[in-house]
């Protein structure tokens, strides 16, 4: 069983609105509080721990965007003709108002304590968002077909929450699989590494695009990378074609030209439309690279690629994540895994693969109150002149052999 979501129309009319409830919701107190962190966390400037910072935590971003389009307040929120269809499926702004709309309806079912203990995860450095999104986007479903959400306890083990309509209750529990089961360079590596390209790139006074390849998961020093870096930027070599192996770094490949005083700037919308065209597999930053004549601004795009897990691995570990949420269910009543899949669209991917169905129903075997596995791709925002609506492709299976009936249970649209 699979289905793609209807589009979620969110009408730009109505946008100032959710994003208004939403920030009321997180309490302007916290927000303050919480942008107070993230200067603290980013005190030395890391261009790339910023772009991290902000990818783990949009919605301080989207806020100030906020503030600026309508003068903290002053005036409505409007946008530039065609603003909208230009914005991404992950624009910061556009996740608020999102956000916003789902909370509202289901900011009544919340408990007083549940509320505080999300409003911190929304509110924190580390990428806690999006598991408290999902989890709402997930009752906010289910409270659309008629059931009523009753939340499980803060700091109780157990489901997110149990669904009620009628005779029927069933419990659910949600888990997200991160573009981190995939990689084994973790962030903070990531950051020191980048933070190297760019201070050895800038130092050199070079723009342009560059990859690198690393085999290494850690061991980065900044002060070793700039140094190691600095030997292969000097201008004795061409660096219009870019391809060595740089010992304890990586091969890097790609074109940078040193910047002059009439060298061109780049815009806003070219430097975005580089770090999008990204393969899948690498992360992209973007950092200004000044030219020190002053007038212009040159764009610094690295894109980064570091080793992976195996696919047995990367099995194995979403594997282990759904048995997680299967053990969360009490087993007392019908239950449901949720399963969220960061960065992959084509949730069918998981229904057309023997290794990902072997996974549901390895689940079923063991937990025999388990009555269906739900995967969900990652959603996307699709703009238009009006508003914008959410796409989400969802992949669900049921347990044929479950302890209960579950077949009164929606599971997609």
């Amino acid at each position: 069983m699979n289905a793609i979501v209807p589009p979620d129309i969110l009408h730009e009319c109505d946008l100032e609105r959710y994003i208004c409830g939403f920030r009321a919701f997180l309490g302007d107190d916290r927000i303050e509080a919480a942008k107070e962190r993230m200067v603290e966390a980013n005190a030395d400037g890391n261009p790339f721990r910023t772009l991290v910072l902000r990818e783990k935590q949009p919605w301080l971003g989207a806020f100030d965007e906020f503030d600026h389009l309508t003068q903290k307040g002053v005036l409505p929120l409007k946008f530039p003709p065609g603003d909208l269809r230009r914005r991404g499926p992950n624009d910061p702004l556009l996740l608020a108002a999102e956000a916003g709309k789902t909370l509202e309806r289901i900011v009544p079912t919340l408990p007083e304590a549940l509320k505080d203990q999300m409003r911190a995860k929304l509110l924190d450095l580390h990428g806690r968002s999006h598991p408290v999104l999902m989890e709402w986007d997930t009752a906010y479903f289910y409270l659309r077909h008629g059931f009523s959400v009753h939340w499980n306890d803060v700091n109780v083990p157990g489901p997110e929450f149990t669904c009620e309509r009628g005779e029927l209750m069933f419990e659910v529990e949600c888990k997200r699989i991160t573009r981190l089961s995939k990689e084994r360079l973790g962030d903070r590596a990531a950051l020191t590494l980048g933070n190297g390209i760019v201070h050895a790139a800038l130092n050199a006074h070079l723009y342009g695009d560059i990859l690198i390849d690393t085999p290494y998961e850690t061991g980065f020093e900044l002060t070793d990378v700039v140094a190691r870096l600095g030997v292969f930027l000097d201008g004795s070599r061409d660096l219009g074609s870019l391809d060595v192996d740089v010992p304890g770094v990586g091969r890097l490949t790609g074109a940078l030209a040193r910047f002059e005083d009439n060298t061109p700037g780049a815009s806003k919308e070219e430097i975005l439309r580089r770090v999008e065209a990204r393969d899948h597999d690498c992360r992209a930053f973007a950092s200004a690279a000044p030219n020190p004549a002053g007038g212009v601004s040159q764009a610094l795009v690295v894109f980064l690629r570091g080793p992976r897990r195996s696919q047995d691995e990367h099995i194995q570990h979403i594997a282990n994540t759904a048995n997680e949420g299967a053990t969360q269910l009490t087993g007392n009543r019908l239950g449901l895994v949720m399963m969220e899949l960061e960065d992959v669209e084509d949730a069918t991917l998981y229904r057309d693969k023997a290794p990902f169905r072997q996974i549901n129903h390895d689940i079923f075997a063991r937990f025999p109150a388990v009555a269906a596995m739900v995967w969900r791709g990652q959603a996307v925002a699709e703009a238009n002149d009006d508003g914008f609506g959410v796409v989400r492709q969802v992949f669900a299976e049921r347990n044929e052999d479950s302890l209960f009936d579950a077949t009164a249970i929606p599971l997609v649209e």
